[in-house]
């Protein structure tokens, strides 16, 4: 029970705050794993077109320029 403690705490200390409410009825660092994984374990398509459909609804904010936009993209589709 300790080293499954240690792993929750692990696992939600590294996640953003979506995933935190995502996996917040998850009893278990086994359970928030495959929780994660259901969502964002996909097939190459399934990643490809969700990279695809992600790039074309993207837009440059208004205050940055060019070169902050294209590290922008760059770090989301790494």
């Amino acid at each position: 029970m300790k080293d499954d403690s240690l792993a929750q705490l692990v696992l939600v200390g590294s996640m953003d705050d979506a995933n935190v409410e995502l996996t917040a009825t998850c009893d278990s660092a086994k359970s928030i794993w495959e929780k994660l994984l259901s969502v964002y374990e996909q097939s190459s398509g399934q990643r490809l077109d969700r990279l695809i459909e992600q790039f074309f609804r993207s837009e440059k904010d208004g205050d940055d320029d060019v070169v902050t936009h294209i590290a922008k993209l760059q770090k989301n589709f790494s």
